[in-house]
């Protein structure tokens, strides 16, 4: 599905309203299917008129403004990761079963590997909530991890995984 811009032709249409091809890597994306996702269905809602006009003036570019701003107050300013971090009881849904499986993994030689888009110090965080109390005493959620990858995709690391070198 492509969408364009209103009072445009059909060969500029807006990037990340664009569905990447399956056969396309997925370094080459320059968007998350999550948030694409999220993008169409504003669309469709811009497009059916239940985005009120004084919110964008039902302007696709003015929509993706909106959402940019929105997205990186939240994500990027660290908004959005303060409110979990304050109250993860909130957000996160604690599974016993789940810290189970992993330790069940590890015991029996499986070597497990944590990557994650996420900071340290929020992953930490997350995690120590998330698994901590379900592990046997004196162990912790690293301990289950024979590697832990954080900020895995920074530009700094994609260039990396692209064969772009070490920085």
């Amino acid at each position: 599905m492509r969408v364009y811009p209103a009072g445009t032709d059909n060969c500029n249409p807006v990037p990340w309203f664009c569905k990447h091809p399956s056969n396309s890597p997925p370094h080459t994306h320059l968007t998350h299917p999550s948030s694409d996702k999220q993008q169409q269905q504003l669309v469709d809602k811009l497009d059916a008129g239940d985005i009120p006009a004084d919110v964008c003036g039902h302007s696709y570019q003015a929509l993706y403004r909106l959402v940019s701003q929105a997205l990186f107050q939240a994500h990027v300013e660290g908004k959005l990761k303060a409110e979990i971090v304050q109250e993860p009881e909130k957000y996160v849904e604690l599974d016993p079963d789940m810290a189970q499986t992993l330790l069940d993994q590890a015991q029996s030689g499986k070597k497990l590997l944590l990557i994650t888009n996420s900071d340290y110090l929020y992953t930490q965080q997350l995690m120590s909530y998330a698994y901590d109390r379900f592990l046997p005493s004196g162990m912790k959620w690293r301990d289950l991890f024979d590697m832990v990858w954080v900020g895995a995709f920074c530009w700094k690391n994609r260039r990396w995984m692209m064969g772009g070198g070490v920085h």
